[in-house]
């Protein structure tokens, strides 16, 4: 009798253990609406990111030497011709108008 208890639940665990493995390699093959929108997205951001860098390349001069390469334009523009105090001075004024938005809210 106590033989065969033992012998069921171990009978039982396999075959739950089969079933769930069964239906993890199933899963995995099938992608959800989010993981498919989550993958188109991210494909239009390198596209668009290496779109981005196919047009600076065409403005930017090839040169062997280095000093006389062409300046690289930055895509963001924040960091421009301001130079570290000039950039640390707006982000201050950024970070100092979002402190008062978030006050006045």
């Amino acid at each position: 009798m106590l033989i065969s208890l033992l012998f069921t639940v171990l009978l039982a665990e396999h075959g739950y253990w089969v079933v769930d493995r069964a239906l993890a390699a199933l899963s995995r093959r099938v992608s959800t609406v989010g993981e498919i929108n989550v993958r188109k997205e991210e494909y239009l951001v390198r596209r668009r990111y290496l779109q981005n860098l196919g047009a600076k390349s065409d403005v930017q001069r090839v040169s062997a030497d280095p000093v006389d390469r062409a300046p690289v334009e930055d895509v963001i523009g924040f960091w421009d011709n301001k130079g570290i105090d000039g950039t640390v001075a707006v982000a201050r004024e950024m970070l100092s108008q979002s402190w008062r938005r978030t006050k006045v809210e």
